[in-house]
């Protein structure tokens, strides 16, 4: 039988307290101290006082006392930070899988911080591929049963966890490339479930986990033309099957079939600054006709957007500037029909969705689609202003928000960059530089390409 000195004994039974030699004195924490060193758990960067920091110690609420009140002695638990049965491995009160826990292993790091490599403190980095529970719960990251793999009580496969791995490398972001933490690349044959949700990639419909089914956060397939009016075929993640090296018909020109014409289309373009009306031609280098807005009509002070109306057989342009307006041309009867108030609302780009039958521009300065009725009234606004990956914005303070290219299928908003873009001369007719996704159904975007 181990002697206790009477002495500390009398001290820290003066303290309320149960000395043993058995396993634990982890009732102390009730009282939030665990070494009664005076700092709180929550605070203490060596809960147990044992001489080893809390973010290197593996197991942080259990050890013998190197100094204060309770030196010598094996305070709180047997429990390693990494064992199942560990549901408070820092003692702080928080539960480590509780929303308010930031923390996991009170190294006062938080746990999405750039600078914590290893959110269960147990040795190995949470990006190692021998790191296979990440947060320490007994449960390894790619079972089916791990449903939150850093421990921040977001479902991985919820739409509001950006960050699966916890490693403050957004799941979207172009820089992350191993999105579950497991050490496998996500483009590696050997990563065989990418979102580590225990679901093999050949049979997951949401293969990345952020919250959307695949086929819409790849978003629809769609064609640009190019400056030879090639029609190049793309989704979301790039151009498919042909190099990303075409220069493209710029935002202000739309392609339209044509049957009465000799080259079988038709091209509708306007001009930017004070352009009279509509430029209609058979071809690039064309002569163009010129189809001016008739008296009445507001002057198209800054025509930026032009979009085609499949459904009705309407050109419709836009323009910004003041109050702005949509002008419509009715192309079977060669003739504008009618314009609308856009009451101060300014689009620098203008496209047709024919899946809802409804106009979808790009806003500035909100930076963002705007959807309006055919007719150009407006349903609602979404700023993306501060929720596009890598999307950047003009020191000067012009934003480069104006060089947003937008193609419109259904729910899927796809938005487009080009290397000639910027807030002066948003021409977008340069190679396709960086794509981003929009849902506008689930309110969820995705930075999906980047050259």
């Amino acid at each position: 039988m181990k002697i206790i000195n009477l002495k500390i004994a009398s001290q820290i039974l003066a303290l309320g307290l149960a000395v043993s030699t058995a396993p634990s004195l982890k009732a102390q924490t009730a009282v939030n101290d665990l070494d009664r060193d005076g700092i709180s758990n929550i605070s203490d960067t060596d809960v147990d006082n044992d001489g080893i920091l809390n973010g290197s110690d593996s197991n942080i609420d259990g050890g013998v006392a190197k100094s204060g009140p309770l030196k010598g002695l094996y305070i709180g638990d047997r429990i390693a930070n990494d064992n199942a049965a560990e549901l408070d491995m820092d003692a702080d009160g928080l539960l480590d899988n509780a929303a308010s826990e930031s923390d996991i292993d009170g190294d006062r790091l938080a746990d999405n911080a750039a600078l914590e490599l290893d959110i269960d403190a147990d040795g190995r980095a949470d990006t190692a591929a021998n790191e296979t529970d990440i947060d320490g719960d007994g449960i390894t990251d790619n079972s089916v049963n791990e449903t939150d793999i850093d421990g921040d009580e977001l479902a991985d496969d919820e739409m509001t966890e950006t960050d699966i791995d916890g490693d403050s490398v957004l799941d979207n972001a172009v820089a992350e490339q191993d999105i579950d933490g497991d050490g496998l690349s996500d483009e590696a044959k050997t990563e065989s479930d990418m979102d580590g949700d225990g679901i093999i990639n050949a049979v997951d419909k949401d293969k990345d986990g952020d919250g959307m089914l695949d086929t819409i956060s790849e978003g629809a397939s769609f064609s640009l033309y190019s400056k030879a009016l090639q029609s190049i075929s793309f989704t979301a993640s790039g151009s498919a099957g042909i190099a990303n090296t075409n220069e493209y018909l710029g935002g202000r020109t739309v392609v339209v079939a044509d049957n009465s014409s000799p080259t079988g289309i038709k091209l509708y373009s306007i001009e930017s600054n004070g352009s009279p009306g509509l430029l209609i031609s058979n071809r690039q280098g064309e002569v163009a006709r010129l189809a001016t807005l008739p008296a009445g009509f507001p002057e198209l002070s800054w025509a930026m957007g032009i979009a085609y109306d499949s459904k009705r057989n309407l050109i419709v342009v836009s323009s910004l500037g003041g109050e702005g307006f949509i002008y419509r041309f009715d192309i079977a009867q060669n003739k504008w029909l009618d314009y609308t108030s856009l009451e101060g609302i300014d689009l620098t780009f203008l496209t047709y969705n024919a899946e809802s039958d409804s106009l979808v521009g790009w806003e500035i300065p909100a930076a963002g689609p705007c959807f309006l009725s055919p007719e150009g009234k407006l349903q609602k606004s979404v700023s993306l202003k501060t929720r596009l990956p890598e999307f950047g914005y003009d020191p000067l303070g012009y934003g480069f928000e104006q060089s947003i290219r937008v193609v419109a299928n259904g729910d899927n908003i796809t938005l487009l960059r080009h290397d000639d873009s910027s807030p002066f001369t948003p021409d977008r007719e340069g190679v396709v530089t960086k794509i981003w996704s929009y849902n506008s159904q689930q309110d969820k975007v995705s930075f999906t390409y980047k050259k």
